[in-house]
């Protein structure tokens, strides 16, 4: 199954958890984390995340997908997902001595920067500071989709990333990130559809 039905497949039953919930007005935060943990639970995580972080055959190039991320991610799998990172560094550390970060954030916004600020802290210790080996081996992280309110957004996660990153990331805007990301929406199409008897999430039993 390709990324694009991936996506759809979730979508569909990310509408489908809101139909029957409704929208909170309040407590919005805690209600997409409770769609997020369903659909993780629904669908094959390890797959989920091979659709979300991903290495561009014959490159070093290595490709973050934030529209898939947001659908599944929770504070139970955000261990999970950065070793997948890792993982993925290490290996094409094996045939190459750098790497570059392709980032895809179409729809991030400084809510969302707020909701997964923990996942964005323990990445960035990992990955994006001065004690990690990585940080001098990434020579570059291009943004695509920059959000309106970047500004406000890099001054939340700024106390996270070292210094020296900030000289190596290239952002696009909206406008024209579209086009580019043409060349980095490749992705393995190994995913199978989760088993869901009932076109519906409505009640326990047809989740079951």
């Amino acid at each position: 199954m390709s990324s694009d039905s991936l996506i759809d497949l979730m979508e569909k039953y990310k509408n489908e958890f809101y139909e029957t919930n409704g929208k909170n007005t309040f407590f919005k935060k805690s209600q997409k984390m409770n769609c997020a943990k369903e659909i993780s639970e629904k669908f094959d995580l390890k797959k989920l995340i091979q659709h979300t972080i991903y290495l561009i055959p014959n490159t070093n190039k290595i490709v973050y997908n934030y529209t898939v991320f947001k659908l599944f991610a929770t504070p139970d799998n955000y261990e999970a997902v950065i070793q997948t990172v890792i993982d993925l560094y290490e290996l094409v550390l094996k045939t190459s001595p750098t790497f570059e970060v392709h980032v895809i954030l179409d729809s991030f916004t400084i809510t969302a920067a707020e909701r997964y600020k923990e996942a964005i802290r323990i990445f960035c210790n990992k990955c994006m500071t001065a004690k990690t080996k990585y940080t001098n081996m990434m020579t570059a992280m291009y943004i695509y989709f920059t959000p309106s309110m970047i500004d406000n957004i890099s001054k939340m996660l700024k106390p996270f990333i070292d210094p020296t990153i900030s000289d190596r990331i290239i952002m696009f805007s909206k406008a024209e990130s579209a086009e580019l990301i043409k060349n980095i929406h490749v992705v393995p199409e190994t995913i199978q559809e989760p088993k869901i008897e009932t076109e519906s999430i409505r009640g326990a039993e047809a989740l079951s």
